[in-house]
């Protein structure tokens, strides 16, 4: 039976009213027996009882021939016959209770080279995420629990030296990191997340991988505390010497090595190196966009690529956009001006937009509130605050709420 359940047989489950009483097993038959006083008829300590129906769960079949009457001066007497008739589907759950466990099952027997049936074969397709991008306080409070990265002694150091840093130092750590242009902040949503920026990446990529793990903080905060629970100063000057010469040998070795990866491919290099900011790549895209134009190749990973296109555009005025121009136009044919050359550049637009946006007339949205602007700081209104919407723009502006 499948979960190591036996099911119980059929001669548990039918039994007929001519068949006579079955005692239980264990259950010694000694004939008729009267109750003595203050005891139970059966063996000691058990009162014999009969379930005329269904067994209950866990329990067995005691001297079924006879049911206990109790009353005063009353004796057991035989009981009726019962028509036991049990089957499985008539008792919902039934098979289940009366499965009893036979114990841990032992695998089949595997071997190497072994052929066995497959039962079906399902495919699903799935697709990985990459971790989530930091905030300025979730990176905070990682530095603060890197334990969580470390296992053993590893871990209880950071969590005695509460991470990496100080509360004091781990604000200027992400500050320095941001003025070295290593990160930068990416607005999602309502949230501004930490992206790392081409020359972060670079900085990564030259730097040896062990200065990232955790495990390498856990050792040399483990060496700081040798040297701070020494039993006196002269040991604690030999360990704190041993700790700074393993430091400067580590990165001796370490600037000999940059030195050679610079030597055998220095264009390579400093093109990393040199890799523009987020800012001005933010700045190329959305001149691009606005324009029309393909960003050049290698705009993202070099810094002059990126330098030469934004020149070349800044030397170009920026046309206006759509929203802009149609506003333009609507404004010419209210006032029945012509446009000569104010659609050709972002500023002329502008220009012309807001010296005919200004000669219109305040709404009444905008006449109330500078009544009531004028009301609150007992000053006169202007009569020009009613005729020109550049006049009431300007009293709105400077009465403010």
């Amino acid at each position: 039976m499948p979960g190591g359940l036996q099911r119980p047989s059929a001669t548990l489950l039918h039994r007929q009213a001519d068949e006579p009483p079955r005692h239980h097993p264990h259950h010694q038959d000694t004939g008729p027996v009267r109750p003595l006083p203050g005891r139970a008829t059966g063996l000691p300590g058990v009162r014999p009882t009969v379930h005329t129906g269904p067994a209950a769960p866990g329990l067995h079949r005691g001297h079924e021939g006879c049911r206990e009457r109790r009353g005063r001066g009353r004796s057991p007497t035989p009981a009726r016959p019962v028509q036991r008739h049990l089957q499985a589907h008539d008792r919902p759950g039934l098979d289940e209770r009366l499965w009893r466990p036979q114990g841990p099952q032992r695998p089949a027997p595997l071997v190497t080279g072994a052929s066995t049936p497959i039962e079906a074969v399902r495919f699903h397709e799935s697709r990985t995420e990459p971790p989530k991008h930091y905030t300025v306080d979730t990176l905070l409070n990682a530095m603060l629990h890197a334990g969580r990265h470390a296992e053993g002694e590893d871990a209880e150091l950071l969590r005695k030296a509460e991470g990496i840093g100080t509360p004091a130092t781990r604000d200027t750590v992400i500050q320095t990191l941001f003025d070295r242009e290593y990160i930068a902040t990416q607005r999602q949503g309502k949230q501004q997340l930490i992206v790392s920026t081409p020359r972060g990446r670079a900085f990564i990529d030259n730097t040896p991988s062990m200065l990232s793990e955790v495990r390498v903080t856990a050792r040399w905060e483990r060496e700081l505390d040798a040297i701070q629970n020494a039993a006196n100063d002269t040991e604690a000057r030999q360990r704190r010497d041993a700790f700074i010469n393993a430091q400067r040998a580590f990165i001796t070795q370490r600037i000999e090595e940059v030195i050679e990866d610079v030597e055998d491919a220095p264009e390579a290099i400093t093109d990393t190196r040199n890799g523009p900011t987020e800012n001005m790549l933010t700045a190329a895209r959305k001149i691009a966009a606005s324009r029309n134009l393909t960003l050049p190749e290698g705009i993202e990973t070099s810094f002059d690529v990126c330098r030469t296109f934004l020149d070349e555009a800044m030397q170009h005025p920026a046309p206006p956009t759509d929203k802009m121009k149609a506003l333009a136009l609507r404004l010419a044919d209210e006032h029945g001006v012509t446009l000569n050359g104010e659609l050709t550049t972002f500023q002329a637009c502008k220009a012309f937009i807001d010296k005919h946006m200004g000669s219109k007339a305040p709404t009444p949205k905008m006449i109330a509130a500078a009544e009531a602007a004028a009301k609150r700081y007992r000053v006169k209104l202007p009569d020009d605050c009613r005729t020109l919407v550049a006049a009431c723009r300007q009293f709105l502006n400077e009465h403010p709420q």
